[in-house]
């Protein structure tokens, strides 16, 4: 038994080293090539469950979605312990097919098994949000902030909760959200809705604030035309603070 576990622990850590290898940028720097190093130097790691979710992970990056989603069924036709992850790709995908009906069903079964994971609860806020379900995308995402909280769930609420003109609880969301990754400034889902928050509470220091730390985090904000709206408003309201900044 110590033999057969000894060499399951090894066969491991090769597995985890073969998926490191392709976290090289300069040695695999397209998805295709990180497909074909895991397909062929990966071979002895297949049915481990994480093998086949890393792997499918590259084809969604590719587009191949339904290459991604035959690896991710031969995953769970193993037994191994990657069984949630997977059919919290599955459904995914379907969502990223544009499918969110039956993201949604498949969302739902995941969190009906898996009662006390993040996962499910994660995926239904995001359909529901894309469904513009926002009361229920509301509920899924807190649910999933009691489990694992997550700055990009917080993301998601703050659009909700300013679709449903609750500023102040979208404006305490996107707070959160950059508590927990300062990255996210750059994003546009969630901070453009937390400008609009400010905005229509008349907090226009913060408002301006938040608007200045996306200019300088993205450099492609002038291609956001839901935040160039909000740049050309403010700029109307307090011309003075716009010295040096230009939306050309």
């Amino acid at each position: 038994m110590y033999i057969a576990a000894f060499f399951l622990l090894a066969a491991t850590a090769d597995c985890e080293a073969i998926y490191q290898a392709v976290t090289d940028a300069k040695a695999f720097p397209a998805p295709e090539k990180k497909i074909q190093h895991l397909l062929y130097r990966g071979r002895s790691c297949r049915g481990t469950g994480i093998y086949e979710s890393r792997l499918a992970y590259f084809y969604v990056q590719t587009r191949e979605l339904d290459a991604a989603v035959k690896v991710l069924n031969q995953g769970l036709s193993t037994p191994n312990d990657y069984h949630k992850e997977l059919k919290y790709s599955l459904a995914d995908i379907d969502v990223a097919k544009g499918d969110l009906d039956k993201g949604f069903q498949n969302a739902t079964r995941l969190k009906d098994e898996y009662p006390d994971w993040f996962g499910g609860y994660v995926l239904l806020a995001k359909v529901t949000l894309m469904q513009r379900r926002f009361a229920e995308s509301i509920q899924y995402g807190t649910e999933a902030n009691k489990r694992s909280p997550n700055a990009s769930t917080f993301l998601g609420l703050a659009i909700a909760h300013h679709q449903l003109d609750q500023d102040e609880q979208a404006i305490a969301a996107g707070l959160e959200a950059i508590e927990r990754d300062p990255k996210v400034v750059a994003a546009g889902a969630g901070m453009n809705e937390m400008i609009y928050s400010y905005v229509r509470l008349n907090r226009y220091p913060q408002a301006m604030d938040l608007l200045k730390a996306r200019i300088r985090h993205d450099a492609a904000w002038r291609n956001d035309p839901v935040f160039v709206k909000a740049y050309d408003y403010l700029r109307a309201k307090l011309p003075e603070q716009f010295d040096g900044i230009s939306a050309r």
